[in-house]
């Protein structure tokens, strides 16, 4: 059967983010992350999504997926963990998860964790329109996923200041907050 490959780009606002919050310096730390869900957005014209603000991503049988993370403005930014690696995080929506659900719906699946979430390792891929290394996170989907699979992604993503400092942003479009989406 066929493999189909859906590119995944998140495009984070740095900018319109930073000015959000220049007044609040206590945002931005590895244990204060921005809460960026009202700063990014998902470029992926051949995904599907559901919920009501098309953020639960709906997975399909055989097909590889491609996501890479930007900024708007051009700033570096990479996707990072807690642990200092770069990883994207997956979550199953169901009240039970487990690896044997996992192994299901993603080919070679990663161990699951305690927390019932999957982290995904990145490979190196370098653009060639773009000479800078940016990390790729390539994970591809069985022949047989459950017609109800619905997954909830989240983001921890670090990028640096105009001084050089190393600051941190969190995206998870399922936390509550009040922030104001980024001007257009």
């Amino acid at each position: 059967m066929t493999t189909t490959t859906i590119k995944i780009d998140v495009k984070v606002y740095i900018d319109e983010m930073l000015d959000f919050f220049k007044n609040d310096s206590s945002y931005g730390t590895i244990e204060k992350p921005f809460p960026a869900k009202s700063f990014y957005e998902l470029v992926a014209p051949y995904a599907k999504f559901t919920g009501p603000m098309k953020d639960i991503l709906l997975f399909e049988n055989n097909t590889e997926f491609l996501w890479f993370i930007q900024s708007v403005s051009g700033v570096d930014v990479n996707f990072v963990d807690l642990g200092g690696d770069s990883q994207l995080d997956m979550q199953m929506i169901t009240r039970s998860p487990s690896q044997e659900k996992w192994d299901a719906i993603i080919q070679n699946a990663p161990k699951m964790g305690a927390d019932g979430k999957l982290k995904f390792k990145p490979e190196d891929k370098t653009v060639i329109s773009d000479p800078r290394t940016q990390k790729e996170f390539k994970f591809k989907t069985t022949s047989s996923v459950p017609e109800d699979t619905r997954l909830k992604y989240s983001i921890l993503f670090e990028f640096k200041d105009k001084k050089g400092n190393s600051l941190y942003g969190f995206i998870d479009p399922y936390t509550t907050g009040d922030t104001k989406p980024p001007p257009p």
